[in-house]
């Protein structure tokens, strides 16, 4: 798998903290699982492309071929991801976090009785 920082997702979250970015993209080989899956996203949408004119019935079997050869290979999509937070919910959120992780002890003692308290 080949992972790609890219700029253009980590502007999309600048103004959040604690921000992360990231994308992959995958080499698929012709006639491996994810060739097979293109050839079958290319047949669902054969028909449309047709009708519209954008491709003809002889590139779509061209590229299904292609898409079926072992010495074939493509990139799959690229998958970008990016996630952060808020700046003001940023300090309320580490809050509840503390907060949910005391409960969460609390209920790991008999009773509810905490260690720290004696």
């Amino acid at each position: 798998m080949v992972h790609v920082e890219v700029a253009t997702v980590a502007r999309a979250v600048s103004p959040l903290s604690s921000r992360r970015s990231t994308s992959a993209c995958v080499v698929r080989e012709g006639g491996s699982p994810g060739a097979c899956l293109d050839a079958a996203n290319l047949a669902q949408v054969r028909e449309e492309a047709l009708a519209k004119g954008l491709i003809t019935d002889a590139e779509i079997d061209a590229v299904l071929a292609r898409l079926d050869a072992p010495d074939f290979a493509v990139f799959s999509p690229v998958m970008f991801t990016a996630w952060g937070r808020r700046p003001e919910l940023a300090a309320s959120q580490s809050d509840h976090d503390l907060s949910a992780a005391s409960q969460a002890s609390k209920r790991r003692q008999p009773n509810g009785v905490s260690r720290d308290h004696t």
